[in-house]
C-alpha cells in the first residue's frame, strides 16, 4: 500500500507498470489497478504532478505498444479513467489543472504527435464540457505570452513557439470538432458574447473605467478575446468555417460590428501581442489583419466573400467610422478585392438571406429596421449591393436561381402609395432593373419567363387572402411599376432597356386581362392604382402587329367600364350626409388618377384613340356619368318629366330627365351658384369631381395631340352619334317657341347636353377649333332650354334653384353666348333672339 507521493515511490510504480506486459494475468493487474487507485488521495497536495506523472505513462505505453489491441489493456483503460477523474476533480476545485494537461500536449507534439493528440482526445470525450472552455482560456493566455501570429512575421522553423501553439490549436480544434462540433461553435459564440457584455456595459454606462469593465467577467483574458477571435483563421480554417455563420449573423445584427469598430476605435480596450513584444490596441492592428488575414483571396473568410461584401457594406455607409473611401468610385475600388474570390468554386453560400437580411434593410424604412444608424439607401449607395448580387447569381450560373432571387426582391422590397414615388423607390427601381439587365444578358429569355412566374405567384398569393400574401402581391405590382416608370427625372438611373420594355409590352398585349383581373381583386386601392400604372407603363396597346381590331374594342371596352364603375363606387365610399369625409380628389382617388392617365395614352395612340373616345362618348350618353347607386324614393325624374318630350314632340319617348334638387334624390352639378354653396353635401361634391375627371381626360388628350388633328376627330364622333342640322329657319322657330321645338335634332342633342353636364366642359375645349359645329350644337342647346323654362313643372316652382343643375348648364349658355357672339358677329342677333327667352324665366324665377 502506498503512504507517500515521493518521486521514488512514483518513480517505482511507474517503472512496474510499464514493465508488466499487456499479457499479464488479471490478478496482476489488478493490484496495480488499486495501487494506482490509492494515488487520489494525494491529489490536493500533488494534483499537477499526478496528471504528468499518469500522461507520461500514457504515452510511454502507448508509444511501445505494438498492436492496437494494446492499447486497450485493463491497465492503459484505467490510467485514462484515473487521468480524467483527477482532471475532473482538480478543474472543480483550482480551475487550472487542464493548463497542464494542454502544456504536455504542447510539449510532446513535436516528438509524439498522433499519441498525444490521441491522449487529449480520450480526455476530452469524457470531459466536454470542461476541456473546451479551458482550450480557449489556454490558447488566449499563450497567445498573450508568446505573441499573435497576425503580428509576428511568420516562420518556417517547426519549433517556433507560435508555430507549435498554432499546431496545436489546430489539432486539437479538428479532433474535438469531429465528437463535439456542436459544443466547439457554442463555445466560440460564447466568447463573443462575453466580449459584447462588455462592450454593452460600457455603452450603457459611459462612467465605467477599465478597471470596472475588467470585473465583466474574468479579468484576465476578456480584453484578449477579440483578438483571439480574430487569430481562429490562422488557428483552425475548419473550426472557422464551423463556427462563421453564427458570428457573422451576431455581428450583422443591428450593425453589431458598427458598434463594436466604434468602441474599439475609442476605448482601446481589446489587446494583441505586438511583433516587438508590447501590447497594442487590436484596432491599431484591425487594417494589417484585413489585408493579410481576411482579405487573402484563397484565405477561409474570403471563403465567405458574399458575407464579408454585406459586412463591408455595412460599415462603409457607417457614418460613425468615416470609411467613406472605401465607396466604389472611378477606378480600383473595394470590389476588386472580392474578385479572385469568386473565381473559387467551393466559395460558400450567404449565411444571411440575401434579400430579407440585407436588401430589405437598406431599403425599407419599415419600423423593424430603423433601429439602424444608417439612412435607407440612396441609388448611388447600392453599388456593393447590386455588384455582388449580380455575382452571385451569375456565379451559380442557373436560371432557377436568378428567377427565385429576382422573384423575392419583387415581391418583398416594400412600396409607397402610388402618388408617393420618391428616392426610395428610385433605389429599388435601379437595384432591379440592374440585377434585369444582367441577368437577362446572360439568359435572353429571362424577363419574359420572370414576368410568367411572377403573375403565376401573385395568382397564388391572392388566393389565400391572409395578410403577408396580399402584401406580397401589391409589392410585385408596386416594383413593376417601378422598373418600368420614366426615369427622365433621376439623373442616377435609367429606364429599362428597349428590348426588355419591348418584351414587357409583348408579354401584357397577350395578357393584359388576366392581370387586370389579378390586380382588381386585390382588396388594396393602392394595389388597383399601381396595377393600372403598370398597364400604363407597358404601352402594350401601342402592340399593332400583335393586336387585332376585336382586341382594340375589348381593350377600350374594358377601360370605359372600369372608369365609369370607379366613378359610380365613390358615392359609397363615405356615409351619407358626413360631408366630413370627402375632401376632394385625396388617397381615394388614386387608381382613378392612374386609369385616367391611360386612357388618356389610349386616346393619343392612333390605332386607339377613335375607338377610345366612341367608347367613352356611348357610355356618357347612355348615363354612365350620372347613373347613382340609389335615388330617393320619393324622388322620381321620370315621373316628374315624363310629359315634356312627349308635348315638344310627340313619340319621342323620354329615357328620364334627371333635375336637380336639394336634400334627398340624386346630386346637382352647382359649381358656381353661391346662392347653393352651404347646401352642397358629399355626393353633389363627388358628382361634381366625377364630371371634371372626366371631361379632364377630353382636354388632355387633345392637349397632347393637337398635331394630330384629335380635337377635330373628336368633334366628329360626336356629330355622328349627336348629327345636326346647317340650314333651320328662324321663323319656325319664332312660331314654335317657346312651348314647342320644330326640329327633332334639336331636341334630341339638346336632351343629351340637359342630362349630362360633362359635355358642356368637353364643349368648351373645341368653340374655337370647330366653331360652327360648336355653334350648331348650341342652337339646339338654346332652343332646348327655352322650352325647357317655360314648361308648367318647371314655371309652377317658386324658384329655378329647384332646377339648380338645369340653371347651372343654362348660365353656362349664356357664357358661350358671349364667346360665340364675338367669334361670329352675324350670329349674335340670332343669339339674342333666343337667350331672350331664358332671361325672361330667369328674371322672373
Amino acid at each position: 500500500m502506498i503512504t507517500s507521493c515521493s518521486e521514488k515511490v512514483l518513480d517505482k510504480l511507474r517503472h512496474d507498470i510499464l514493465r508488466t506486459p499487456t499479457t499479464a494475468s488479471v490478478n496482476k493487474q489488478n493490484k496495480l489497478i488499486i495501487t494506482i487507485a490509492y494515488l487520489k488521495q494525494f491529489l490536493i497536495p500533488h494534483g499537477d504532478r499526478l496528471v504528468k506523472w499518469t500522461y507520461d505513462i500514457l504515452l510511454a505505453k502507448i508509444s511501445s505498444a505494438k498492436t492496437g489491441d494494446a492499447l486497450h489493456d485493463r491497465v492503459t483503460k484505467y490510467l485514462v479513467g484515473f487521468l480524467t477523474r483527477c482532471l475532473s476533480f482538480l478543474e472543480a476545485i483550482y480551475n487550472s489543472s487542464l493548463g497542464t494537461l494542454f502544456e504536455l500536449t504542447k510539449e510532446t507534439l513535436q516528438q509524439s504527435h498522433d499519441n498525444a493528440i490521441w491522449i487529449l482526445s480520450l480526455v476530452a470525450d469524457q470531459l466536454p464540457e470542461f476541456v473546451i472552455p479551458a482550450f480557449h482560456r489556454y490558447l488566449i493566455t499563450q497567445l498573450v505570452d508568446i505573441g499573435n501570429p497576425i503580428t509576428m512575421a511568420s516562420s518556417t522553423v517547426e519549433d517556433n513557439p507560435i508555430n507549435i501553439i498554432t499546431m496545436l490549436g489546430r489539432e486539437i480544434w479538428n479532433t474535438l470538432l469531429d465528437k463535439h462540433a456542436s459544443l466547439v461553435r457554442s463555445s466560440v459564440v460564447d466568447l463573443l458574447e462575453s466580449y459584447l457584455l462588455i462592450m454593452d456595459s460600457f455603452t450603457s454606462d459611459r462612467s465605467m473605467n477599465m478597471a470596472e469593465m475588467d470585473q465583466v467577467g474574468e479579468q484576465n483574458i476578456q480584453p484578449y478575446i477579440l483578438g483571439y477571435i480574430l487569430t481562429l483563421p490562422l488557428i483552425s480554417t475548419r473550426l472557422t468555417n464551423e463556427c462563421w455563420p453564427v458570428l457573422f449573423k451576431k455581428l450583422y445584427h443591428k450593425n453589431m460590428i458598427g458598434t463594436l469598430l466604434v468602441y474599439e476605435k475609442n476605448i482601446g480596450y481589446s489587446k494583441i501581442r505586438g511583433s516587438s513584444g508590447e501590447l497594442v490596441s487590436v484596432s491599431n492592428v484591425f487594417g494589417y489583419w484585413l489585408s493579410n488575414v481576411a482579405f487573402v483571396p484563397d484565405g477561409v473568410i474570403m471563403n465567405h466573400a458574399l458575407d464579408v461584401a454585406v459586412m463591408v457594406d455595412t460599415v462603409v455607409y457607417d457614418q460613425r467610422l468615416n470609411l467613406q473611401h472605401l465607396v466604389p468610385s472611378e477606378g480600383k475600388s473595394i470590389m476588386d478585392t472580392f474578385l479572385p474570390s469568386f473565381s473559387h468554386n467551393d466559395i460558400s453560400s450567404a449565411s444571411i438571406d440575401l434579400v430579407d437580411d440585407w436588401v430589405l434593410p437598406l431599403l425599407n424604412p419599415a419600423p423593424q429596421y430603423q433601429e439602424s444608424i444608417n439612412q435607407p439607401r440612396e441609388t448611388h449607395q447600392l453599388k456593393i449591393p447590386i455588384f455582388f448580387l449580380q455575382l452571385a447569381i451569375l456565379k451559380d450560373g442557373t436560371l432557377d436561381t436568378a428567377l427565385e432571387l429576382v422573384i423575392k426582391l419583387m415581391s418583398r422590397l416594400p412600396i409607397p402609395a402610388v402618388n408617393n414615388f420618391g428616392p426610395s423607390t428610385n433605389s429599388s427601381g435601379y437595384l432591379l432593373r440592374s440585377m434585369m439587365e444582367t441577368v437577362e444578358e446572360k439568359w435572353p429569355s429571362f424577363f419574359s419567363t420572370m414576368l410568367e412566374q411572377l403573375f403565376s405567384k401573385a395568382m397564388a398569393l391572392n388566393i389565400t387572402g391572409n395578410n403577408e400574401d396580399t402584401a406580397k402581391v401589391e409589392n410585385i405590382f408596386g416594383n413593376l411599376a417601378i422598373i418600368s416608370n420614366d426615369q427622365q427625372g433621376n439623373p442616377m438611373d435609367t429606364s429599362l432597356s428597349p428590348s426588355l420594355l419591348e418584351s414587357f409590352s409583348f408579354y401584357m398585349a397577350s395578357h393584359w386581362r388576366q392581370v387586370m383581373v389579378l390586380f382588381l381583386n386585390h382588396p388594396s386601392n393602392n394595389c388597383h392604382a399601381m396595377g393600372y400604372r403598370v398597364l400604363l407603363n407597358s404601352k402594350f396597346w401601342q402592340q399593332d402587329q400583335q393586336l387585332q381590331s376585336d382586341d382594340i374594342t375589348t381593350i377600350c371596352k374594358t377601360f370605359t367600364d372600369s372608369w365609369f364603375k370607379l366613378l359610380k363606387s365613390r358615392y359609397s365610399l363615405v356615409s351619407d350626409n358626413n360631408d366630413d369625409e370627402y375632401n376632394g380628389p385625396g388617397k381615394m382617388d388614386t387608381t382613378l388618377v392612374e386609369l385616367q392617365h391611360l386612357i388618356i395614352q389610349c386616346i393619343l395612340h392612333e390605332t386607339t384613340s377613335s375607338t377610345m373616345l366612341s367608347m367613352l362618348l356611348d357610355a356618357i350618353l347612355n348615363g354612365n356619368l350620372d347613373t347613382f347607386p340609389r335615388l330617393d324614393a320619393d324622388y322620381s325624374s321620370s315621373s316628374k318629366m315624363s310629359s315634356f318630350l312627349t308635348r315638344v314632340a310627340p313619340g319621342h319617348s323620354s329615357n328620364g330627365t334627371r333635375s336637380g334638387q336639394n336634400g334627398l334624390g340624386p346630386p346637382r352639378y352647382i359649381p358656381n351658384i353661391e346662392l347653393l354653396e352651404s347646401d352642397t353635401n358629399h355626393k353633389d361634391k363627388i358628382y361634381l369631381d366625377n364630371i371634371r375627371r372626366t371631361a379632364n381626360i377630353f382636354s388632355e388628350s387633345s392637349k397632347g395631340a393637337i398635331s394630330s388633328g384629335s380635337g377635330t376627330q373628336l368633334m366628329e364622333i360626336i356629330n355622328s352619334k349627336l348629327p345636326t342640322q346647317s340650314e333651320v329657319s328662324l321663323d319656325l322657330y319664332d312660331e314654335a317657341l317657346p312651348h314647342n321645338i320644330p326640329y327633332s335634332h334639336d331636341i334630341t342633342n339638346g336632351g343629351a347636353f340637359k342630362d349630362r353636364p360633362v359635355l358642356f366642359l368637353i364643349l368648351d375645349q373645341h368653340l374655337t377649333t370647330d366653331p360652327e359645329l360648336s355653334m350648331a350644337f348650341i342652337r339646339s342647346i338654346f332652343i332646348y332650354f327655352i322650352t325647357f323654362w317655360n314648361l308648367h313643372e318647371v314655371t309652377s316652382k317658386s324658384t329655378c334653384l329647384h332646377f339648380a343643375t338645369q340653371l347651372e348648364e343654362t348660365l353656362h349658355l349664356l357664357r358661350w353666348m358671349k364667346s360665340v357672339s364675338k367669334i361670329k358677329r352675324h350670329h349674335t342677333n340670332i343669339y339674342l333672339r333666343m337667350s331672350k327667352f331664358l332671361y325672361k324665366f330667369l328674371d322672373a324665377s
